[in-house]
């Protein structure tokens, strides 16, 4: 809360890595707590979400923190190995995994309790979508809104 105004303000939650690790594992918080009813309801977040197959990351330099210019940086590249998904709502569901088995190539698995399923490349594109892409596609729609002004 704003100790000014006491509402609440628009904020950028960061984490910042002096070394990064061998071994990145990121978790999102995707569920939350409903109020509005006046009592706490535990809600699942269901917005879409893509999840990269590569990701670029840069140390934080000892600089100005809020300095986002990462060009002097060194940039490691982490690789997508494993995604832990989740189906149902936010008090109850289902827990699986999509796994990239070591020394399998480009071979991605679905494990499902006692069942392990190899998951074909159509849908190993649905569940990624690499970087660049990402970043190339919203760098060319700013382009052309910017460039039809």
């Amino acid at each position: 809360m704003c100790s000014i105004c006491g509402g609440k303000q628009p904020y950028i939650r960061k984490t910042a890595f002096k070394e990064l690790p061998e071994v990145l594992v990121i978790q999102l918080k995707r569920f939350g707590w409903d109020f509005s009813n006046g009592r706490g309801k535990r809600v699942k977040n269901e917005d879409r979400m893509e999840i990269p197959y590569e990701l670029l990351v840069a140390a934080s330099s000892d600089k100005n923190d809020d300095d986002d210019d990462a060009d002097d940086a060194k940039m490691t590249k982490y690789r997508a190995v494993s995604v832990l998904m989740h189906s149902g709502l936010a008090a109850t569901g289902h827990y699986y995994a999509f796994v990239q088995p070591k020394g399998r190539g480009s071979t991605w698995c679905q494990f499902d309790d006692h069942r392990i399923t190899q998951i074909s490349a159509v849908d190993q594109n649905r569940m990624f979508q690499s970087l660049s892409q990402h970043l190339e596609k919203r760098k060319s729609s700013s382009s052309s809104s910017s460039s039809s002004s």
